[in-house]
């Protein structure tokens, strides 16, 4: 479940960023896109390096898309997509969707004065 969780935090993050620049994306892939409209625009050397580092990231997740997401045959028997990944493997993935989050909340601040807000526990 984490691993699922960490791949829409990742797309919800770009997509923010996405419809900040005036594109609005429904489709799952959205490297392309994310390519031609924040990567490419990018003139500075230290952003667009994070942003390559982003694009690597989506394409990452992109490969397992489906195995996250749905169950799949192997050898005669269903697999669910909590049997397709261990801890380790949905570790890394949250510390992937945090670096996208916490580097594209940067952007969304400095760029569109955007801010996170704080949950607010409801039982306090």
């Amino acid at each position: 479940m984490q691993y699922f969780i960490a791949s829409n935090a990742l797309k919800k993050s770009i997509k923010t960023l996405l419809e900040m620049e005036k594109v609005v994306v429904r489709d799952h892939d959205i490297s392309d896109i994310f390519t031609l409209y924040i990567l490419k625009k990018e003139k500075d050397k230290t952003v667009k390096k994070n942003l390559y580092e982003i694009l690597e990231i989506l394409d990452w997740f992109k490969g397992t898309w489906i195995l996250s997401r749905y169950p799949v045959m192997k050898k005669g028997k269903v697999i669910s997509p909590f049997e397709q990944y261990d801890k380790e493997d949905a570790e890394f993935a949250v510390d992937k969707a945090k670096f996208v989050f916490n580097f594209l909340s940067t952007i969304l601040t400095d760029k569109y004065e955007f801010k996170k807000e704080e949950r607010i526990n409801k039982d306090e």
